[in-house]
């Protein structure tokens, strides 16, 4: 995972907190001290929509998960690469053709 990267399909769409190296993963950190208010979580939703629509999975924490959840966060995480993994060889692998 990469942090505080830029990020964005034809136009840039923000700096995300995490993003992973190999696959369309993004991994957002979000505060109540900075993302609690409405007008916040109407920018962060628009946000997540744009990633979303420049084919990213986007996995959004809380600080408070980070601090006294760490475990929950891993797991999270791990089961978004996997999902974004296993997508990708599925893709990659083509069709199951048998004779």
């Amino acid at each position: 995972m990469r942090r505080q990267v830029d990020t964005g399909g034809a136009a840039w769409s923000g700096r995300v907190d995490y993003r992973d190296e190999l696959l369309p993963l993004v991994v957002e950190i979000q505060s109540e001290l900075h993302h609690a208010a409405l007008v916040d979580r109407t920018a962060d939703a628009a946000r997540r929509t744009r990633l979303e629509g420049d084919g990213f999975e986007v996995v959004e924490v809380w600080d408070a998960e980070v601090w006294h959840e760490p475990a929950r966060v891993a797991d999270r995480i791990r089961a978004a690469r996997r999902s974004l993994g296993a997508n990708r060889l599925a893709r990659t692998a083509g069709p199951n053709i048998s004779n």
